[in-house]
């Protein structure tokens, strides 16, 4: 089966085998998740929320939605930080979290008016 213009039996086994072998380096994504609320814990619509991978430059951007709420989806695995700095509040940094193979994270980011408290990361324990 190697003759001109054929392919080597040997490749035609990989390209069968490509559908299998990418299934477990799909299933090796996370995802980062949270709440924005205020000091008097009421949740914050419109508070854009970053997420730096270590060792990255390329910041992801998400805005909380009506509840307060966001999410990134489809993370590949490394440490990431969490941080918002919204006009009239205190900024917050969330401090790296890892993600590994299927691992949901989860925080609350519990934001202080500019010149009070300061502002909180929560993380809810590792799923």
């Amino acid at each position: 089966m190697t003759g001109k213009g054929r392919f080597p039996l040997f490749s035609l086994v990989v390209v069968a085998l490509l559908p299998v072998l990418a299934g477990p380096a799909a299933a090796q994504t996370g995802d980062v998740r949270g709440q924005v609320k205020n000091g008097e814990g009421q949740a914050l619509p419109g508070i854009t929320v970053k997420l730096l991978q270590a060792g990255s430059k390329d910041a992801r951007e998400e805005k909380s939605d009506a509840e307060g709420r966001f999410h990134f989806n489809g993370l590949k695995g490394g440490v990431y930080i969490i941080t918002t700095s919204p006009d009239g509040y205190v900024p917050v940094t969330c401090p790296g979290t890892r993600i590994v193979g299927g691992t949901d994270r989860s925080f609350e980011l519990d934001l202080r008016p500019d010149g009070g408290e300061p502002s909180t990361c929560t993380a809810a324990p590792a799923s």
